[in-house]
């Protein structure tokens, strides 16, 4: 399966994080906003987010030799924080 990279995801997920910091996500939150925890387009999302340094490098994990979210290191970093400070934010 073939995944793909939105720049529109990866904002929404840095929007939502950005309004619920320094709040961790909910599990909850993470299945109403974004899908299921190992939704393969949303883990590509947050990677992309990772190797950028806008999350936290422990926001995925792997569960079953499947790559998964791990809600309770899904924020952002400071370098994160400060790209949405520095952005304009609706």
């Amino acid at each position: 399966m073939k995944t793909h990279f939105s720049e529109n995801s990866q904002w929404g997920i840095l929007k939502y994080l950005y309004q619920i910091y320094p709040r961790f996500i909910t599990d909850n939150e993470i299945s109403q906003q974004f899908g299921s925890l190992a939704n393969a387009g949303l883990i590509a999302n947050i990677q992309q987010l990772i190797s950028e340094g806008s999350i936290e490098h422990t926001a995925i994990t792997i569960v079953r030799g499947r790559k998964v979210l791990n809600p309770a290191a899904l924020r952002l970093t400071k370098e994160g924080v400060k790209l949405m400070k520095n952005s304009v934010v609706e």
